[in-house]
């Protein structure tokens, strides 16, 4: 087990929840985004985290606006929120309404859906922060930092904690990424003959 790594956006982050109701992190998937959100709510007194992959999780917001109020004043994070893009409508209405700084962590990927959804509902409400696997300064930081094993393995965080398996992990990811999500840009043939 590894110890958290520091990522440069936290404080801006910290900062942007100061100020906008809704923060979104975004990036490519196993990025660390959730890592961080936690990182950052377990400091925060008043917080709750929902995974929106998770059925009991999801059970939560069957009534949004009435979760919402339950936990009003606090800093609601909203894990996966691709997966419920309905929701940001129940999000803007809560977040035009609050006036007890309840504040918004939203975790979700970069697609051209999810940020065209979330700009036009919640405009000039939310904050954009961008999360990429590690960087350079962010691991030189860090105890026997090697540049060579960041050049082998990555910046993905599974891939770069776990060496002995990394190639394994990078091997799937990139699966899943050629079967999951290229798809999308419809593009057709049999791509997964390409990287055998």
């Amino acid at each position: 087990m590894h110890g958290y790594i520091p990522r440069s956006l936290e404080t801006g982050i910290k900062k942007d929840l100061d100020f906008f109701p809704v923060v979104a992190i975004l990036g490519p998937r196993q990025s660390g985004k959730s890592t961080l959100a936690k990182h950052i709510i377990e400091k925060k007194e008043d917080s709750v985290y929902l995974d929106l992959e998770d059925y009991n999780d999801l059970d939560r917001l069957q009534d949004p606006i009435f979760y919402f109020t339950r936990h009003a004043g606090s800093l609601i994070c909203l894990d996966e929120i691709q997966l419920r893009p309905n929701i940001f409508p129940a999000i803007k209405s809560f977040v035009d309404k609050d006036n007890t700084n309840t504040r918004f962590l939203i975790l979700g990927s970069a697609s051209p859906e999810f940020l065209k959804q979330s700009a036009e509902t919640l405009a000039g409400r939310i904050s954009y922060n961008y999360l990429s696997p590690f960087s350079i300064l962010e691991l030189s930081k860090t105890k026997n930092f090697n540049l060579l094993n960041l050049w082998l393995q990555g910046g993905f965080p599974e891939s770069f904690l776990n060496p002995e398996n990394s190639y394994n992990w990078r091997d799937n990811f990139i699966r899943t990424y050629i079967e999951r999500d290229i798809p999308q840009f419809r593009l057709s043939g049999n791509l997964i003959n390409i990287i055998d």
